[in-house]
């Protein structure tokens, strides 16, 4: 059964069932990386991201405050 909510107006939704987890297999770590980069350019300094995976717990983050020097991974 797949479970459908109302996504907010300023949102995306991906779908990723042609990506493999096997061993070798880039693409998930490229696509990964390219949206990752992409959605950054989207937030301003202080703004924030809600990711929402029907498989794990959601969270918000802020792309701009992680992952640089002295800043939490």
């Amino acid at each position: 059964m797949r479970l459908r909510f109302p996504e907010p107006v300023a949102s995306v939704t991906w779908s990723l069932p042609a990506l493999d987890d096997a061993a070798g297999d880039e693409r998930p770590h490229r696509l990964a990386t390219v949206a990752e980069r992409g959605l950054t350019s989207c937030v301003v300094t202080s703004g924030t991201l809600l990711a929402l995976d029907r498989q794990h717990t959601s969270c918000r983050c802020a792309p701009r405050k992680a992952g640089g020097p002295g800043q939490p991974a």
